[in-house]
């Protein structure tokens, strides 16, 4: 099968942000109907250099795919290509240490005799249209996404979720291999529309509207203008894209790289969806692996194009339904119920440690990634390697604050509890009335008198009565287990006690399976949130 391609079309605009901290492949303007494969990344770190992390991204694919010509990018191959990238973030974080923190998203599509490969991680995406229509697109690495799926949270209620800013994957270095959602796609036509964008666009571009723009008979050109000027000026993000038409298809796929169609269900849209949020599989952290064979034909070289200049270095409620019945009422109760029973499964299952062989997650917001600990307080082996988080225990109890009951409080301890606000977690007591001022992003179980808590992205500890046990200044912090925690501050890792003081470590602690407490999607990153970082 060979795929011809009408001109490529590519743009990035720095939007809202004091820098640009995406990147495209080609750059804009210098993509041609012979090129074969086109990338999309967020830069994920602010000040901790996001452009560079989106840049040796896209770049290091490139030199990657040049250097290693393929007929079919598979899963095993891609996999090659972004274990080289990551080493390349690797050494450059050996050589600016003051880096540590930069990530980025990325959205590959890859044109071969197969069709075409469609490879992502984390919340940018990649789109199929035909005939104006959506008929498949990438899922989210998104927190919102899983509490979604597990029916935690309405899509209403995801719009306005506090950390709907939450991605779970992200290519950053210095941590043990991510991996990306790969997907071959066999059934390619002339017409069809691919479409990649970081989630800049997506603040003001909906499915519907793209199905209008890309299903309307305007020319590329005036369809690409169209869907700049729905962003410029409009979004708070950096907003970047590539729209990419098969112009025609020669030849048939051959049989050893044929394989199944995407699954995909688009969710009912909400009228006044400027946002387009898409169910993702909690699940599904691992990509399917095609089982094909590489063809021996040679295939023409590709001419790399010119390098990008890498940047300088810069320190950078909803409606309640009218219940008028008991059969009414009672059926509400008793979805209630069902709920309940669920969201209790999905809280145990969400506390077992991680099982080996598990892929990793990145847990970043739109401005960082978040170096949140393992919910059960006990991290995986091998601190020195890093891994990646999975989802705090607040945001998995959300689960209680969502079908719970009408008060909201979720249970701390026996006198203590804690309510979600508009701006976060409160303290509060057995009557609901809160105990101080302070507002967290994040409020953990308690473990030996002591809880972790979350403020202004840093961590710290309260005592069982609410009270401030340890400022928060860390980076990261697990929760005490044998009368001290594993913290990270300013990139250091080391002990506390239970008043903050610095323990020695032991030396069996980065030997053991048992008590070794890497910190996950390291290396550490600086406090920021996506409203109100520098970058991103």
């Amino acid at each position: 099968m060979n795929v011809f391609i009408q001109q490529p079309l590519g743009y990035s605009y720095q939007g809202g942000r004091s820098n640009n901290e995406d990147n495209i492949f080609p750059v804009a303007g210098e993509a041609t109907v012979g090129q074969r494969w086109f990338m999309v990344c967020d830069g994920v770190g602010g000040a901790a250099r996001g452009e560079i992390a989106s840049h040796i991204a896209v770049e290091g694919f490139n030199d990657y795919f040049v250097q290693n010509q393929t007929e079919v990018a598979t899963s095993d191959y891609l996999q090659l290509a972004l274990d080289s990238v990551q080493a390349q973030f690797d050494d450059y974080l050996t050589r600016h240490p003051e880096a540590h923190g930069m990530a980025t998203t990325l959205t590959l599509l890859f044109f071969h005799e197969a069709g075409a490969t469609v490879a992502h991680i984390g919340d940018s995406r990649v789109y199929h249209l035909r005939d104006g229509n959506v008929i498949w697109r990438t899922e989210d690495h998104s927190l919102v996404n899983q509490l979604m799926k597990a029916g935690v949270i309405t899509r209403e209620e995801a719009r306005e979720h506090p950390q709907r800013n939450v991605i779970e994957r992200a290519i950053q270095g210095g941590s043990k291999a991510v991996k990306p959602d790969v997907q071959i796609l066999n059934d390619i036509r002339p017409g069809d529309y691919f479409f990649l964008c970081t989630d800049g666009v997506l603040e003001r571009v909906s499915d519907e509207l793209l199905e209008n723009v890309l299903g309307s008979k305007e020319s590329n050109e005036q369809k690409k203008q169209t869907l700049i000027d729905c962003c410029i000026g409009k979004t708070k993000d950096n907003f970047s894209a590539y729209l990419v038409q098969i112009d025609a298809i020669r030849g048939d796929v051959p049989e050893a790289y044929r394989v199944s169609a995407p699954i995909y269900a688009r969710p009912q849209a909400l009228p006044d969806e400027t946002i387009a949020v898409v169910a993702v599989d909690s699940k599904r952290t691992v990509p399917a692996q095609e089982n094909v064979l590489f063809q021996t034909t040679p295939i023409p070289k590709v001419d790399p194009i010119k390098k990008q200049p890498l940047l300088d270095d810069r320190e950078n409620d909803k409606p309640r339904p009218d219940i008028n019945s008991i059969v009414l009422l009672l059926t509400i109760a008793l979805f209630a119920a069902v709920l309940t029973v669920g969201g209790i499964y999905v809280y145990n299952w969400w506390k077992q440690p991680a099982e080996a062989g598990k892929a990793e997650q990145v847990a970043a917001d739109h401005g960082k990634v978040n170096n949140r600990p393992r919910t059960d307080g006990k991290l995986p082996p091998n601190s020195t390697k890093k891994t990646t988080p999975i989802p705090d225990a607040a945001t998995v109890e959300g689960i209680t604050q969502t079908i719970g009951g009408e008060d909201g409080k979720i249970e701390i301890t026996r006198n203590l509890y804690k309510k979600q606000t508009e701006s976060g977690w409160i303290l509060v007591n057995e009557k609901g009335r809160q105990k101080g001022d302070k507002v967290y992003e994040v409020i953990r179980e308690p473990s030996e008198e002591r809880i972790a808590v979350m403020q202004n992205n840093k961590w710290g500890y309260i005592n069982l009565k609410g009270q401030t046990a340890i400022a928060c200044k860390f980076d990261m912090a697990d929760d005490f287990e044998d009368g001290k925690a594993h913290v990270v501050r300013n990139g250091k890792e080391y002990d506390i006690d239970k008043k903050g003081e610095p323990v020695k470590e032991t030396p069996s602690r980065a030997e053991s399976e048992n008590h070794s407490k890497p910190f996950d999607g390291t290396p550490a990153l600086p406090p920021a949130t996506k409203g109100d970082e520098p970058g991103r």
